[in-house]
């Protein structure tokens, strides 16, 4: 049995497959943010919009293609910090702000892992030390 070949091309075809070649740049782009887990579940949206406008002799056809996805945006960070003074050895007044852990600083997890204070944030320290 051969095979029946078309002589017709598809409109996604037209321009050297561009509409198809940008569908598939949006494909890319929604797998990276499904696959980023610092968003939602939610579903995300390729949209292909095609205008097609006849010419004053309506025998030709302008053809414009935009193909846009939406992305579900980043989840919102929420951290609880310490805001302490300290004074410098040169009498200046630094604000300190240490984040709060899940754990108490120096309990032991199930791994045997201690929990150890993370590194303070310092801000007004420039030109202090």
């Amino acid at each position: 049995m051969s095979e029946v070949v078309s002589k017709f091309r598809n409109i996604l075809e037209i321009d050297n497959a561009s509409i198809l070649k940008n569908i598939d740049m949006e494909l890319e782009r929604v797998m990276l943010n499904i696959n980023d887990i610092n968003t939602d579940e939610k579903k995300r949206e390729i949209t292909i919009k095609l205008e097609i406008t006849p010419l004053k002799d309506r025998k030709r056809v302008y053809v414009k293609a935009n193909v846009a996805s939406k992305l579900r945006p980043a989840k919102q960070t929420e951290v609880t910090l310490f805001n302490v003074k300290e004074e410098s050895e040169n009498g200046v007044v630094v604000n300190v702000l240490q984040e709060i852990t899940n754990a108490p600083v120096g309990q032991i997890n199930i791994d045997g892992d201690i929990q150890e204070a993370p590194a303070p944030i310092k801000i007004g320290i420039l030109g202090v030390e």
